[in-house]
């Protein structure tokens, strides 16, 4: 396999999460905690959970979330637990799904240098290995400047290879692109940022407020779709390529979807030929500068250096604005109870909002959460007893689904 090996470690590490998490070791103590300080998985590792647990499995593991969520939101509705320290403060522990697939790619990347870099000093091991993707190679740090400058070469050696070949090169850039759904598309992709801008009254708000599903997901989702088809439609049109060279892996492969083959082609040409000249000035540095580690790592960190991808700035932005309008709204009687009504913001938005509310908003904005959690966990436990043997005389009800609305409610529509 000529692919990126970080990229095939990140893959068989959520392989093996997952294979390991459903053989029952959700229900182990230490698994438990850590999905409770983490608030559950990330937006993308919950979608691979929802698709591969079954009903029964996903029920029980966000009946415990929502009742420790629950009642760390009304901890921090009254001014208690832990001060500053909560995942309700932005403190949530990360992914432990993201967090094994960085130790993983830690460790697979030692051993990558130790065999590739310190193999090629011997005598007949001339075998060239398959490089580092770009992607991998910014966020890894080796102690062994020889590790850096022989994955630069290797790197730009293969982008040399890869003219004509655009998805060659960008996965090479971005790495290989993550499973799961396929970028979200509209007919209309700037129809519900132009619905949302209508309602920036208070008039307004108030309807958006009690619309169903958090207001700040709804955002993001609007200016996601209307930003990746503007930069879609300039970049086939040969222009914005310079934006878009900053894209991360996530939103990159989006806009690909939406510039078309085109589009894909003058990106990877721009990305090629800028990449391609930072690498070589990276592996053909001089040895007495490689050997001085302080020196090589500036060198690294200015050839390497990535700038905040432009579409997670403009959704940072509108997620900021909108959050903002919530908190101001509060202060109006109908706004507050339409966001009590409505069940407020996901908890992925949670903090956003939290952090911009004075002590009576965040005494709204904690009961809230705490209420709607609360009775969701109840529906979740509901669903766990009827599954069981004894009660299966009873019918189903709507509390069947309530594992889709923790699902949101954790994670977010993104």
């Amino acid at each position: 396999d000529r692919g990126c090996p970080l990229c095939t470690a990140d893959s068989v590490a959520q392989e093996r999460f997952f294979a390991w998490f459903l053989a029952e070791n959700y229900l182990s103590p230490e698994t438990r905690r850590r999905l409770v300080a983490a608030w559950g998985f990330c937006s993308h590792h919950a979608t691979t959970f929802a698709r591969r647990a079954g009903a029964s499995t996903l029920t029980y593991v966000y009946a415990y979330l929502a009742r420790s969520a629950a009642a760390e939101c009304a901890r921090a509705a009254h001014g208690l637990g832990r001060r500053g320290r909560s995942p309700v403060h932005g403190h949530a522990a990360p992914c432990p799904v993201c967090a094994d697939m960085a130790r993983h790619r830690h460790r697979t990347f030692g051993l990558w240098v130790r065999r590739q870099i310190c193999r090629c000093h011997e005598e007949g091991a001339a075998k060239v290995s398959a490089p580092v993707c770009l992607r991998h190679l910014s966020e890894q740090s080796p102690a062994s400047p020889a590790g850096v400058r022989r994955a630069a070469q290797l790197l730009s050696a293969e982008l040399a290879q890869g003219a004509g070949n655009p998805r060659g090169v960008l996965e090479w850039i971005w790495g290989r692109p993550e499973g799961g759904e396929r970028p979200a598309t509209a007919e209309d992709p700037f129809a519900e940022l132009r619905r949302l801008a209508e309602r920036a009254s208070l008039e307004g708000f108030r309807t958006e407020l009690l619309a169903q599903g958090c207001p700040l997901c709804r955002a993001e989702r609007a200016t996601g779709l209307a930003y990746t088809a503007w930069l879609g439609e300039a970049i086939a049109g040969g222009t914005e390529l310079d934006r878009a060279a900053w894209l991360c892996a996530e939103h990159g492969w989006a806009v690909v979807e939406v510039s078309g083959e085109p589009g894909s082609a003058l990106l990877a040409e721009t990305l090629q030929a800028y990449w391609t000249a930072r690498l070589d000035q990276l592996g053909a540095v001089r040895e007495r500068w490689a050997d001085r580690a302080w020196r090589h790592r500036r060198l690294q960190e200015q050839l390497l250096r990535r700038y905040r991808c432009p579409l997670c700035r403009a959704l940072d932005r509108a997620c900021d604005r909108w959050a903002d309008l919530i908190v101001r709204s509060l202060g109006d009687d109908p706004c507050r109870s339409a966001y009590a009504r409505s069940g407020g913001v996901c908890l992925h938005h949670l903090p956003l909002v939290w952090g911009r509310a004075g002590q009576a908003e965040r005494e709204l904005v904690g009961r809230t959460a705490h209420v709607h959690l609360d009775v969701l966990a109840w529906r979740l436990e509901e669903y766990h007893r009827k599954t069981d043997w004894h009660a299966r005389w009873e019918p189903q009800g709507a509390e069947a689904a309530a594992w889709r609305e923790a699902a949101a409610r954790f994670n977010g529509r993104r």
